[in-house]
């Protein structure tokens, strides 16, 4: 078994979260949208300050908002966060 699944066998199906330096954020963001074919990922911004940090995950935010089924969603945040 390996240490990083922490029991699991299978890795869940949740979704990815990528960290990256906050003046890499729009790059990163760029190249996801190339790297994958359209609409296949949701590429969600996590953003800086507690507003959009509540408005991310309510009911009506960004996280709730996409169709995908988690583990085709990946949140693009900043190392500071």
């Amino acid at each position: 078994m390996q240490p990083y699944l922490a029991g699991y066998k299978e890795l869940p199906l949740l979704p990815h979260l990528i960290l990256v330096p906050g003046t890499l954020l729009s790059q990163w963001e760029h190249e996801l949208k190339v790297a994958f074919k359209p609409k296949t990922f949701d590429i969600i911004l996590y953003g800086l300050g507690e507003k959009q940090h509540e408005h991310f995950w309510a009911e009506d935010g960004p996280y709730h908002s996409s169709k995908h089924k988690e583990f085709n969603r990946i949140i693009l945040a900043s190392q500071s966060v």
